[in-house]
């Protein structure tokens, strides 16, 4: 998260690396592991998920794929038409190859970390410990975000600095850029450290942890993220009716920690919100150009329904559907919804959000010894934010949500350990760790030698060529052959050939 949320290729490589050695430690010649029934359905839908997006990337002759997926077919056959070429004999399902490839290497980032967590989180000490790397790890982000303009920070930690002045708040500085996602992210910590007030945990005592809502909850107000800072608010009463009805405390007990709590935050917000004007306003603002965006983006499941456009390929493919007008670049839906059902299908969507939807139903966590209320409210609040934002789509954010889930999941559910058709794959620890550390280590030599092709890099990098009066004619249709072919949905290159040729008259 302190990466910019690893969403350079780069940086979650290294992630992905270090958390694939983080796991394989933690399996290799560790007993075997009978995971609950919600556990391994998580883990079936994460392996699920990661091989549905590789087949995505399978190359099919034009007939076949014309056959599977004709508005991807048609596309690809017409991608070299601004140079008057056809499109290539073979092309994949996914309308943006190289997304899709860092997508693979994301999805199996997150598999790792959930079952490196899950072993820790078999004993309540496990979970403690996660617990309070999360609440490190949030109050670091926050405490960054709210140092880096006190001291008139225009560069992230002094050495990033933001390239698209549009997409981040230069009063906001902070190493998530965008709000939401920082808002999100420290929900999370919020969630967690309320859970430890309002219930005695072995993660933090009371005290401390008092102070760390109030920090979280403050930097979510300070972020000016009306979903983030509303999900905050039904986090925390998720939180207190988990700890109602998993310990059957006497509201006596809990009732001046809670009111404590509410008056604080409520305290704070007021303060904000009275002294900033900027604050006021934009919480006052009824903008609902996100529900319209919503609504644009479904566009895409009519034209690709069931096999979708390729994980990674929305930001390339909407402008095929968009309406309205303006300079915008819409990299996301901003709904998850939106997201999971236009890149991977509808069927195979479904299937993910019900399975997930049932593996971290409240009886899952309601199951542990000492239910887990601040990471399953965590879960529920970002799921919720996730409808009005993307911050799912951040490696980052999706990491800690990770571990959110093997904390709610993992364990014995209160009883013995209890054999079940699928536990099968935890049996042998070895298989599992050199497995998972060879798959990372596969993807990553897979995927990171394309980072500068990925689109944000390629757009750049093809504009300043292309608008070099040097480059002869055949060298730019050769530079922007290789790059339709890599984004060949994208419209920004025929778009930059159109410029050129006016330069160049």
């Amino acid at each position: 998260a302190l990466g910019l949320g690893a969403l350079h290729t780069p940086v979650l490589a290294v992630v992905a690396a270090l958390a694939t050695a983080a796991t394989v430690l933690l399996w290799y010649d560790a007993e075997p592991l009978e995971p609950r029934p919600a556990a391994t359905v998580l883990f079936a839908v994460g392996a699920l998920l990661i091989a549905w997006t590789a087949v995505q990337l399978v190359p099919l002759p034009r007939g076949a794929l014309a056959a599977l997926a004709g508005e991807n077919a048609d596309i690809w056959s017409r991608c070299l038409s601004p140079l008057r070429e056809d499109g290539p004999a073979t092309a994949p399902i996914s309308l943006e190859p190289i997304a899709t490839r860092v997508q693979v290497l994301r999805g199996l980032t997150y598999l790792v970390v959930f079952a490196g967590a899950l072993r820790v989180a078999r004993r309540q000490e496990g979970i403690a410990f996660l617990e309070r790397a999360l609440l490190v790890s949030t109050v670091a982000i926050a405490g960054a975000a709210l140092v880096h303009p006190v001291i008139g920070a225009r560069k992230v930690f002094g050495l990033y600095e933001p390239q698209e002045t549009l997409g981040y708040d230069v009063h906001h500085i902070a190493p998530l850029l965008n709000m939401n996602h920082l808002a999100a992210y420290v929900n999370i910590g919020a969630c967690i450290a309320l859970a430890c007030v309002l219930d005695r945990r072995e993660a933090l005592p009371r005290p401390p942890a008092l102070v760390i809502v109030l920090l979280l909850g403050a930097t979510t107000v300070w972020s000016l993220s009306r979903g983030g800072t509303a999900t905050l608010i039904l986090g925390s009463l998720l939180v207190a009716m988990m700890t109602f009805g998993a310990r059957r405390i006497r509201r006596a007990r809990i009732a001046g920690p809670l009111a404590l709590v509410a008056i604080a935050i409520g305290g704070g917000a007021v303060l904000l919100l009275s002294a900033f004007d900027d604050t006021r306003s934009k919480f006052a603002q009824n903008d609902l150009s996100k529900v319209d965006l919503v609504k644009n983006a479904f566009a895409l499941v009519r034209d690709h329904p069931f096999f979708g456009v390729g994980r990674g390929a929305f930001e390339a493919t909407f402008p095929k559907v968009r309406h309205g007008t303006g300079y915008w670049v819409y990299t996301h839906p901003e709904n998850v919804i939106a997201q999971w059902t236009t890149e991977w299908g509808v069927p195979i969507a479904l299937v993910a959000m019900v399975a997930i939807a049932w593996a971290l139903r409240p009886r899952t966590a309601l199951a542990r010894s000492r239910p887990p209320a601040g990471p399953w409210a965590a879960l529920v609040a970002v799921a919720l934010h996730n409808l009005v934002d993307f911050s799912s789509e951040v490696p980052g954010v999706m990491i800690a949500l990770t571990v959110c889930a093997a904390m709610v999941t993992g364990g014995t559910g209160g009883g013995k350990p209890v054999p079940h058709r699928g536990s099968s794959w935890t049996a042998r620890p070895n298989a599992l760790a050199l497995g998972l550390g060879g798959a990372t280590l596969a993807l990553v030599v897979w995927a990171l030698p394309f980072s500068d092709d990925e689109l944000y890099n390629e757009q750049r990098s093809f504009k300043d060529e292309a608008l070099d009066p040097a480059l002869t004619k055949d060298g730019f249709h050769a530079r922007a052959r290789e790059a339709m072919l890599r984004h060949p949905a994208e419209p920004y290159f025929p778009f930059v050939g159109a410029v050129r040729a006016t330069v160049v008259r």
